[in-house]
């Protein structure tokens, strides 16, 4: 029966992947995963601004301005304000903030081996939709399930 507690299975492998990759990221890369996710963000949107950051790491406006701010502090990226709107703000990454991001490759790759060593390749093709499908229903379904309650 343990298919009735998938959801907290799934929140304790949650936790579990956020502990591991919390200190493999802190030891080896010197960042914290929140900084490497907003990296990772920065990199395929560089100079994008504070507000987009914040929708792409599915983060509150405050919380991205502190890690923002702590960001700036350690070297990672830079903040400008914007030439067309006075209370825009744009985020680029510093060289410092692109070299740890490529260098998180190598890093992300021996975590995903770690996970997938385990697993054919149908199998993790399963994990895989499974996992979409969890994003899926949070995104389009969660109206329909506070709704229902």
């Amino acid at each position: 029966m343990a298919h009735r507690h998938l959801f907290f299975l799934a929140l304790r492998a949650q936790h579990s992947l956020s502990k591991l990759g919390e200190k493999v990221f802190q030891k080896v890369l010197g960042v914290s995963a929140a900084h490497l996710s907003a990296l990772f963000y920065l990199s395929r949107n560089d100079g994008c601004l504070l507000k987009d950051l914040s929708v792409g790491l599915e983060l509150n406006n405050s919380a991205v301005t502190g890690l923002v701010r702590r960001m700036v502090v350690a070297g990672l990226v830079t903040r400008r304000a914007s030439e067309t709107d006075g209370r825009a703000v744009h985020v680029s990454l510093t060289q410092k903030g692109r070299t740890i991001t490529e260098a998180a490759d190598p890093v992300l790759n021996e975590i995903n081996s770690l996970l997938t060593s385990d697993f054919s390749v149908t199998e993790m093709d399963t994990i895989i939709r499974f996992l979409g499908t969890i994003i899926a229903i949070r995104e389009v379904e969660e109206g329909a399930i506070l709704e229902s309650m």
